[in-house]
C-alpha cells in the first residue's frame, strides 16, 4: 500500500500530459464524391511520401503518383481499410514503406497534389503500358518501371524494354 500514491501520481501524470504536437489536417472537400471522405493528416501524407520513396524512388513523377493512386483506391474499395494509414501498414502489402524512409520535399509535394485531386473527386489518371484499367490495386516492379492492375493475380507482361522512358504516358 506505500506505492499506491506514487502509482497514482504517475497515472494521473500520463492522463494529464499534452497530447503530442499534431500537424493540423489537410482540408477537404465537402462535395458528395464517390470515395470516402475524412481528413488527411500530416502523419499519413508523410506515410504515403515514405511509400512512394521506398516504391517507386526513381521513376518519373507519373510512376510516383501511380503508386499514391493505387493505396487511395485501395481506400475507396470495400476489400481494403477506409484509412490511408491502415491500407500502407496492411501485413505483406507494402514493402516500400518504412518509417524510417526520409520524406523527400519532392515526393511530399506530389503526394499532397495527388490526395487533393482525389478528395476533389477526379478520376486516377491511365496509361495503357502502366496503368491501363482502373481500379488498380496491385502493381509489381521490374527493376525499372511499376506495373499497376486490378487483380492480384493477372500480371501484365511488362513491354520491351527502350533506351528512353520519357516518350511513354
Amino acid at each position: 500500500m506505500r506505492y499506491l500514491p506514487i502509482i497514482y501520481v504517475l497515472f494521473l501524470s500520463i492522463q494529464l500530459a499534452s497530447p503530442p504536437d499534431i500537424a493540423p489536417p489537410i482540408p477537404v472537400v465537402t462535395t458528395p464524391v464517390s470515395h470516402v471522405i475524412y481528413d488527411v493528416t500530416i502523419v499519413e501524407l508523410n506515410m504515403l511520401a515514405q511509400t512512394v520513396w521506398g516504391e517507386a524512388r526513381g521513376c518519373s513523377a507519373k510512376e510516383q503518383a501511380y503508386v499514391v493512386w493505387t493505396i487511395l483506391q485501395r481506400v475507396d474499395h470495400p476489400s481494403f481499410p477506409n484509412s490511408i494509414s491502415a491500407v500502407i501498414l496492411q501485413p505483406r502489402q507494402f514493402r516500400g514503406y518504412h518509417p524510417s524512409f526520409p520524406v523527400e520535399e519532392s515526393i511530399f509535394e506530389l503526394a499532397l497534389d495527388e490526395v487533393r485531386k482525389w478528395q476533389s473527386g477526379l478520376e486516377p489518371p491511365t496509361c495503357p503500358i502502366f496503368a491501363p484499367d482502373l481500379p488498380y490495386l496491385f502493381f509489381h516492379g521490374d527493376g525499372v518501371s511499376n506495373y499497376f492492375r486490378a487483380s492480384f493475380k493477372s500480371r501484365r507482361r511488362p513491354p520491351e524494354k527502350t533506351n528512353s522512358r520519357s516518350s511513354v504516358c
